[in-house]
C-alpha cells in the first residue's frame, strides 16, 4: 500500500517508479494504469522531470495534462 495526505502526486509517482522497476512499463504506461484506478492522479511537474531523468525518458510533462 502506497498513502499519502491527498493521493494525488508523491504517492502516485512513487507507484509510478514501483511500476516502472517491477513490471517494467515505459513511465507513460505507468502512468495510465495509476490514472485508470486513481483518477486524480497528477504527479507534480518536478517529480515528473525527476522520474523522466532518472529513467531516461523524454516525456514532456505536456502528454500527462494531454492523457485523460
Amino acid at each position: 500500500m502506497i498513502a499519502c495526505g491527498a493521493g494525488i502526486s508523491r504517492s502516485a509517482t512513487f507507484a509510478i517508479a514501483v511500476l516502472k522497476k517491477i513490471e517494467l512499463l515505459t513511465l507513460s504506461d505507468a502512468y495510465r494504469e495509476i490514472k485508470l484506478h486513481h483518477p486524480v492522479t497528477m504527479p507534480h511537474p518536478a517529480l515528473w522531470k525527476s522520474l523522466c531523468e532518472y529513467y531516461r525518458e523524454e516525456i514532456p510533462y505536456s502528454i500527462l495534462l494531454a492523457m485523460k
